[in-house]
């Protein structure tokens, strides 16, 4: 770290350090490191065009990133407590919210649509037309199945 930023001016240094707290607004860091209101925005372009500026801040918003990580497993982790550890003062809705979050993540709450076929449905009125309009006394079984009935009244 000392290198880079041994490099730097006293307001460049500044600039960098008022950057994230100013919501990364370039131009509020530039006022807030002293550099002129007037030419704020202009001065914040060409500071974050300088490579020894551009390296700290590249450093730090990936030591931001490292502090702020957080793994999956540690998330779930965390939503069990609040929906499952009584010990834990959780209220109900917290309770609830964290039932609901791992129900999204175990994807235990889809819509399911059915969908019927047009086809399907008109095959099935068919078939049931077909077994309406028998005439009487005409069995709806096979063939064969007539052929053994009438053999055994014999």
């Amino acid at each position: 770290m000392g290198g880079i930023m041994n490099e730097l001016t006293t307001k460049q240094k500044s600039f960098i350090e008022q950057l994230p707290l100013n919501q990364w607004n370039g131009t509020q860091a530039a006022i807030a490191a002293g550099y002129s209101a007037k030419s704020a925005g202009v001065m914040a372009h060409r500071l974050l065009k300088n490579p020894a500026i551009a390296k700290e801040l590249d450093r730090r918003t990936a030591e931001i990133v490292e502090r702020t990580d957080v793994e999956v497993g540690e998330v779930i982790a965390e939503l069990r407590k609040y929906a499952f550890d009584r010990e834990y003062k959780a209220t109900n809705s917290e309770r609830l919210k964290a039932l609901e979050l791992l129900g999204k993540y175990k994807i235990m709450f889809t819509e399911r649509k059915v969908v019927e076929d047009e086809r399907e449905s008109s095959l099935v009125a068919i078939i049931m037309k077909d077994k309406d309009s028998t005439p009487p006394g005409a069995s709806n079984s096979p063939p064969n199945a007539q052929e053994k009935n009438e053999n055994a009244d014999d």
